[in-house]
């Protein structure tokens, strides 16, 4: 609430690049043995678990039931494509939309779970509502903020956005504010952000990567493009290739 916190590695404490780490027990999460060569997407799974956990206690004001949803993802970097595995586990009919080429890996990727791909190079955003219709879910993992603005025309009424994105503060982007602000009002719709997670959202992230694993394994395996050891990192930021790098560290016998 107050700012006045810490997170290792980003804010006030170190990080894990250290031989010992001692911490209090209750920030402590135990992933399980089958998860190890996958439990770093637990991290990124957290931001959209966190999000979905929200929308579905959003949802549950409802006195109704909404029969079949529809759930739309911008962008297919690795929050974007956690968040398509979120959804199409949760039995929304699921799109992705990004500018990477229907041809591109993340394309096949997001195709093997089921879901459909379009690319913001053939099909412009304001046409998505035209060729898709609404959805009842837009999960935004772009961090651009025309396109953040413009996914609040893509809800259905009581529909939810979630945003994961942080564009630059001094970003602009061009709306019709009246007509944005009366669908806020009188469709129903929702807007929240979401971004740090506590212990019970890596709680709930550990469980839905154990249902990727079930569901779609070498999906999950394929989020994961490159391997390198520590002495890369520098080339592999600046190439800034794949979906997630992971660095790993050597181990003594």
């Amino acid at each position: 609430m107050t700012g006045d916190y810490t997170e290792r590695g980003i804010k006030g404490a170190d990080g894990f690049l250290t031989d010992y780490v001692v911490d209090d027990e209750a920030y402590l999460v135990k992933v399980p043995r089958a998860l190890a060569d996958v439990a770093v997407l637990v991290e990124p799974l957290t931001v959209v678990t966190k999000a979905a956990d929200q929308a579905g206690a959003i949802f549950d004001r409802l006195h109704y039931d909404p029969g079949p949803q529809r759930g739309l993802v911008l962008g297919a970097g690795p929050i974007g494509l956690l968040g398509a595995m979120v959804l199409v586990a949760d039995g929304f009919e699921t799109v992705v939309y990004s500018r990477d080429s229907e041809e591109s890996k993340q394309a096949e990727l997001v195709r093997s779970l089921g879901a459909q791909y379009v690319s913001s190079t053939a099909h412009p955003i304001a046409s998505l509502a035209e060729s898709w219709g609404t959805f009842d879910v837009v999960l935004e993992a772009v961090g651009f903020a025309p396109l953040m603005i413009a996914a609040t025309q893509m809800l259905k009424p009581n529909g939810i956005l979630a945003l994961t994105g942080v564009p630059h503060e001094a970003a602009t982007a061009e709306l019709k504010v009246g007509r944005a602000l009366r669908n806020l009002v009188l469709r129903n719709e929702v807007v929240f952000g979401t971004v740090n997670a506590g212990r019970r959202d890596h709680v709930s992230a550990i469980r839905h990567l154990e249902q990727f694993m079930a569901l779609f394994p070498e999906s999950v395996r394929q989020l994961i493009t490159h391997r390198a050891p520590l002495g890369e990192v520098p080339q592999m930021l600046t190439q800034k290739r794949g979906i997630k790098n992971v660095v790993e560290m050597s181990r003594a016998a």
